[in-house]
């Protein structure tokens, strides 16, 4: 990989990134560690770093402590340590990403996790898809990416709101930021259990605070609401196929993401309704006038499916 790229874990006692930082791997690894065993050795990391607090805190003091590596990696790669994954799922994913120039991105989460917003789940028909939104799960940022953020990581605990701020800082925003359908990782845990929700209760602040903070830092707000927070739509602009063509057409994106999200559902661990599906699809590619449409489109979808008929576009 001719690019350098350092994967940064925020991880506890029972962190699953043991499954992805594997010899195969062609990235590097560092560990900041929040749990319990001072002796804990990480024999995978080539930097080690200790500290009690948030994901995004801690990270913030971890490149405060090496402030090199942000000169010495082109990419950083960020996830969190409830994600299974595979060295070699990780190493197509990071490829694929150098590949089509994206700035932020990430991988897909199996049907089978536990997931907040749908956008962030597997699509079979696609590559990637183009989106203004890159969750703050598993992103992988350049390294201009990574120093800007910093600015705003020491005082911020969950992170909550970088989502929406990556995409904006991009020079092309509809071309360089990117799910990676490619690509598939497992979310593990549920997302209530985790040990660094719980820690930023204890701080005394929460996900909502630290997202409502972000969003008014950076001028950003919109339509839709998280938690009572003004953020905007989450869109896709566009996507790449299996068989490597641009997808354009907000007609044709519809209806590849609709006969996907329909075909997909019965396998997924949290399975959206109908209804939410096709709200998901208008709002997704910025056709409300299209919502009922798309509604009628995904009954008479589910009745194709039912009867034996194949759905294709």
């Amino acid at each position: 990989m001719p690019n350098r790229v350092l994967a940064v874990v925020r991880c506890g006692d029972s962190s699953l990134h043991g499954t992805w930082s594997t010899p195969e791997r062609d990235f590097d690894v560092a560990v900041s560690y929040f749990g319990k065993d001072e002796l804990k050795q990480f024999p995978e990391a080539s930097h080690v770093h200790r500290y009690k607090g948030g994901k995004w805190d801690g990270l913030y003091d971890f490149f405060a402590q090496n402030p090199q590596v942000l000169d010495q990696y082109d990419y950083f790669w960020l996830p969190d340590d409830d994600v299974r994954s595979s060295a070699a799922d990780v190493n197509r994913f990071i490829q694929i990403a150098i590949e089509h120039g994206l700035q932020v991105s990430q991988p897909t989460l199996t049907l089978q996790s536990d997931y907040s917003h749908l956008i962030t789940v597997h699509h079979p028909d696609f590559l990637l898809r183009y989106t203004n939104f890159v969750e703050i799960m598993v992103p992988l940022l350049t390294s201009d990416l990574m120093k800007r953020t910093l600015k705003r990581m020491e005082n911020s605990m969950s992170g909550f709101g970088f989502d929406f701020i990556w995409p904006s800082w991009t020079e092309e925003p509809s071309r360089q930021v990117a799910i990676v359908d490619a690509v598939q990782v497992h979310h593990a845990r549920k997302r209530a259990d985790g040990e660094l929700i719980k820690t930023i209760a204890k701080a005394g602040t929460s996900n909502t605070a630290e997202l409502r903070k972000e969003m008014a830092a950076n001028g950003l707000g919109g339509e839709a609401r998280i938690d009572g927070v003004p953020v905007p739509y989450i869109r896709v602009h566009g996507a790449i196929d299996l068989s490597g063509r641009p997808v354009e057409s907000r007609a044709r994106l519809a209806a590849k993401i609709l006969a996907g999200r329909l075909a997909a559902r019965k396998k997924m661990l949290v399975k959206p309704s109908h209804s939410e599906i096709a709200r998901h699809v208008a709002k997704t590619i910025h056709a409300s006038k299209l919502r009922w449409k798309l509604v009628i489109a995904a009954v008479a979808t589910q009745i194709a499916a039912i009867v034996g008929f194949v759905v294709s576009d």
